[in-house]
């Protein structure tokens, strides 16, 4: 009896140990998109680094959606001199965990930054040091952060106007700025924005099918669209339309809150 007592011990032991061994591998997952395969051996790969994953990246095979590569209220001109780390800070509509991430922007540089921040968190300080390597300054970075909600009977990913500071405080702004990554030559974007009504469809628009106006959008080219902050906190429904050069348009939804 007491060997088999004995037995069951060392097992429970044994399984502990064994999923304290896992604990680390999934805390990784967390932070990492399992999309970009991680570059272990490259020092300025994509992988993990502490509380984050950041690194370059192989280029992906490129689309012909918009991406929304940014989303911000203010982003200071940082400097790259210095050793003093970069404040990421949002308002999230529930206390939830919340995806961050960074783009880069720069042609030809694949560069991403992923973390997942514990629910009820509103910032995130960031080190600047992979971003210093690289060179990578305020107009090739892109920012996001985004939390999942039900809309619609959905989840749905609601994004959180980001702000981004290093030395002085956030700056307030009459607008957002989002920024858009097209994967083909666009000839016109439209752009539609209403509130959310109780049941998760759109209200009454603030601006509907309303054209940018600037008849050049290069494929992979970043394009700032400025949105107006509406006077009501909540969740805000924007739909953006393109026509190809080559023919057709293209349709997507986002979802954002305003507090």
């Amino acid at each position: 009896m007491w060997n088999q007592l004995h037995k069951v011990i060392a097992i429970a032991f044994s399984l502990l140990l064994f999923a304290s061994a896992l604990k680390p591998i999934f805390a990784q997952g967390d932070h990492c998109d399992p999309g970009l395969p991680q570059r272990v051996s490259d020092a300025y790969g994509y992988r993990l680094r502490g509380d984050r994953c950041e690194g370059i990246y192989i280029k992906e095979v490129q689309g012909s959606a918009i991406k929304v590569v940014a989303l911000t209220e203010s982003v200071e001109d940082f400097s790259l001199a210095t050793n003093k780390n970069l404040l990421m800070q949002w308002v999230a509509p529930s206390r939830t965990s919340v995806r961050v991430r960074a783009y880069g922007l720069r042609h030809r540089l694949y560069y991403r930054m992923d973390s997942l921040r514990p629910a009820g968190t509103t910032s995130y300080d960031w080190s600047l040091n992979l971003l210093a390597a690289l060179s990578l300054r305020r107009p090739e970075l892109g920012l996001v952060a985004w939390v999942s909600q039900q809309v619609d009977n959905k989840n749905r990913d609601v994004y959180l106007p980001v702000s981004l500071t290093q030395q002085t405080a956030v700056s307030k702004s009459n607008h957002y700025d989002l920024v858009l990554l097209p994967g083909v030559e666009l000839t016109e974007i439209f752009l539609s924005l209403a509130p959310l009504k109780p049941d998760g469809t759109p209200g009454v628009y603030i601006q509907q099918n309303e054209s940018l106006g600037r008849g050049y959008y290069p494929a992979e080219r970043k394009i700032t669209v400025p949105l107006p902050k509406p006077r009501a906190s909540g969740i805000y429904y924007v739909e953006i339309g393109g026509t190809k050069k080559a023919g057709g348009s293209l349709t997507m939804q986002i979802w954002f809150y305003h507090h």
